[in-house]
């Protein structure tokens, strides 16, 4: 369990890279679930010290992510939970999960609470020769959601609209459309989304976590078979593209850490313990302060095109925002680009 510590490592120096809403890979969003934004935290409503509202991954994790993705079958998207975290978050998951094992068995001594803790959550490591894999920006914990086919359609419209945007037609594109397109893209997934059945919730500690559960226990029903299924979907896709899947949680993935080295049989490591950048901390803030700002957003208004509505949009601005779609519609040579969220109501 500890061996892969002992791995050496090679820093490649890559850059930590937000997903999510506002960045290049606004489609790889789920839920910042340490943050303590929404319901599904298994530490809500508090959240935890120094939880991000960002997922930050190193730049080759969010290309191979983005990579996956176009793996996928249709309706199908990417829903990450947690990816890089900062010591005091490691810190404060680990004890939360020793302290559930001392509560529930009063008889283990120290050493092996500590032991059996760490299958779950790698113990804080501020040595740089054995980095947390989540403090490398090298660890991603993701599942898979479904969209209905209308709003799939709609949010892979968008998405791709904000892709060709990033790396074609920034100059051209307003910001004020350019965010338009995240609002909505994040009110897809929120709104529509359903999580795949993976046979247990995310942080759970039980058995039917570990990754090879269904292939140790094979599927006694309906319910069980589908659930295998989808969790050879989500390991299939990322370790085409190289990730290496923990054996003791299927929602963990890793790739060039210390963990994925050994597993990999590689010879060294590429991703030590990543640099939180003042680019990252401002990024971070920006979130933090949408999140805080969008509180109608997040309760489900809509925006009301004749008069801007609360979130402060002309109807010029909405108007401009689908004369863009339809431009790049022609260059796709795909009409259903033309459908913009706001169209019906237009």
């Amino acid at each position: 369990m500890t061996t892969w510590k002992t791995v050496p490592i090679s820093e490649c120096h890559e850059p930590l890279v937000a997903l999510g809403p506002f960045s290049r890979y606004s489609h790889i969003a789920g839920s910042p679930i340490y943050a303590g934004a929404g319901t599904d935290s298994p530490y809500y409503p508090h959240g935890l010290p120094h939880a991000l509202f960002t997922h930050f991954v190193r730049e080759g994790v969010a290309w191979r992510l983005d990579h996956a993705s176009k793996n996928l079958p249709p309706r199908i998207i990417f829903y990450p939970w947690d990816c890089f975290r900062k010591l005091e978050t490691q810190q404060a998951i680990f004890d939360h999960h020793a302290d559930g094992l001392r509560r529930d068995n009063p008889g283990w001594d120290e050493e092996r609470i500590l032991v059996r803790a760490q299958r779950l959550v790698s113990l804080p490591s501020r040595d740089p020769r054995k980095p947390s894999p989540h403090n490398t920006g090298g660890a991603v914990d993701i599942t898979l959601a479904q969209l209905p086919v209308a709003r799939w359609i709609e949010w892979k419209g968008l998405t791709l609209l904000i892709s060709r945007a990033w790396q074609q037609d920034s100059q051209f594109l307003n910001w004020k459309v350019l965010y338009l397109f995240h609002m909505r893209v994040m009110d897809v997934v929120r709104r529509y989304s359903t999580l795949l059945s993976m046979g247990s919730r995310f942080d759970e500690a039980c058995p039917v976590t570990e990754s090879n559960y269904y292939k140790l226990h094979l599927p006694q029903n309906r319910a069980e078979k589908i659930i295998a299924r989808n969790r050879e979907l989500l390991c299939r896709v990322l370790e085409t593209v190289g990730f290496r899947r923990y054996a003791e949680e299927w929602w963990h993935f890793n790739l060039g850490n210390q963990m994925w080295a050994e597993d990999a049989h590689a010879p060294y490591a590429y991703y030590g313990a990543a640099c939180f950048s003042e680019e990252n901390q401002q990024w971070e803030a920006m979130r933090r302060n949408h999140h805080a700002r969008q509180a109608v957003w997040h309760q489900g208004e809509e925006i009301d095109v004749q008069s801007g509505g609360k979130l402060g949009f002309t109807p010029e601005m909405i108007y401009e925002a689908i004369h863009f779609a339809k431009r790049w519609a022609h260059a796709f040579s795909k009409p259903s680009f033309t459908l913009h969220p706001q169209a019906a109501i237009l």
